[in-house]
């Protein structure tokens, strides 16, 4: 079977060439297509066993995306590419997404996000640049509130991990309505409703699809909450975009 070249398809700096080399371990040439005249780029794309890739769409010309019919796989680096219009590559070419690839440091993002929003941070922000220092608004402690988070894959899971760490409880929804990572509360979306009644913090995980659009909308943009709980729900959407 044809090994052929991994062809990289938009630039690298030296740091991350030498990964890609070390990861190959000699097991293929890896060619950088920034690096090539445009009769070179036909004849490397040509020859592709692999194409890593980042947006097809705009690293590659109209005509060059035919090329890569032949090539065993197109990797993309992103974990959504619903951006990427992938209609228009070779209906024979296998294409994958990195799925999970950036979970870890988009946890960290999301947990970022709702200390942002449960402390305040950007409204006394705006606040002491007008030189109003505010001691006397109550922010609000993550610790024992409830995190729901809808689509308990890869991100979700992450989340989980670091909310738990600040005493959250955990609720998910996920298709299944079943995972081997320890939840307080876990169930499908046909029992959406009861999390979002619950939440003190909710994340949207899920991947952007024919089934999840439209999901979440005027249902948690005024969810009903029990007695116990503030009005205001801390809503975190850190992936609209396709795994």
């Amino acid at each position: 079977m044809r090994t052929g070249p991994l062809v990289v398809t938009y630039p690298l700096t030296g740091r991350s060439r030498a990964i890609v080399e070390e990861e190959l371990g000699g097991t293929a040439e890896a060619i950088y297509l920034v690096d090539l005249a445009p009769a070179a780029r036909a004849h490397a794309l040509g020859r592709a066993g692999a194409v890593l890739s980042h947006d097809t769409s705009k690293e590659l010309r109209p005509d060059e995306i035919p090329l890569i019919r032949n090539a065993r796989l197109l990797q993309f680096t992103a974990a959504g590419v619903d951006w990427v219009p992938t209609r228009d590559l070779p209906s024979e070419l296998p294409v994958a997404a990195n799925k999970g690839g950036g979970a870890e440091p988009m946890s960290e993002h999301i947990v970022a996000l709702a200390l942002a929003a449960a402390k305040r941070l950007f409204i006394e922000h705006a606040n002491l640049e007008s030189g109003e220092f505010n001691q006397g608004s109550a922010n609000r402690m993550l610790r024992g509130g409830v995190c729901g988070i809808l689509g308990f894959g890869n991100v979700g899971v992450a989340t989980a991990r670091l909310m738990r760490a600040f005493g959250m409880k955990i609720h998910a929804i996920n298709r299944r309505g079943a995972s081997h990572e320890p939840t307080d509360w876990i169930a499908t979306t046909d029992l959406l409703d009861e999390m979002l009644r619950v939440a003190d913090v909710l994340v949207i995980s899920a991947a952007l699809t024919t089934a999840t659009e439209g999901l979440i909308g005027a249902r948690s943009a005024s969810p009903v909450r029990t007695p116990r709980h503030e009005p205001e729900q801390l809503d975190i959407n850190p992936k609209p975009r396709a795994e």
